[in-house]
């Protein structure tokens, strides 16, 4: 594409500069939207945000650099808008299910989980 090497690591920097600016955004918009529905937007918006990253025969985009420079910025936001809100869903899934074991194994062994926390 006529590019030298120090502007492609500049050009693919940008995937962390997106991510970096998106992640305390993404985190503002799950304290005003569920994040739920942040993570399925994510996940619809970044195929896009790929197609743009190369010559896309689907899209019938021309082989221009600036096409891929903005298809490497939208990967990095959108992946901050999918990893941002999908960190806490994991950690109140593994608490969820520590909690559900622990009174399984407390209720096999004869125990209740008000006796325990007495």
């Amino acid at each position: 594409m006529g590019m030298n090497e120090d502007n492609v690591g500049f050009v693919f920097a940008i995937i962390g500069f997106s991510f970096g600016v998106g992640s305390p955004v993404s985190g503002w918009v799950c304290t005003k939207v569920n994040r739920t529905i942040v993570m399925q937007l994510a996940i619809v918006m970044l195929p896009f945000s790929i197609l743009l990253c190369g010559p896309s025969a689907f899209l019938a985009l021309p082989d221009k650099i600036w096409i891929m420079i903005i298809g490497i910025f939208f990967l990095g936001w959108f992946a901050a808008f999918l990893f941002v809100p999908i960190t806490p869903e994991i950690i109140e899934a593994t608490t969820i299910w520590q909690r559900t074991k622990l009174t399984k194994e407390l209720t096999q062994q004869g125990l209740s989980h008000r006796e325990i926390t007495k």
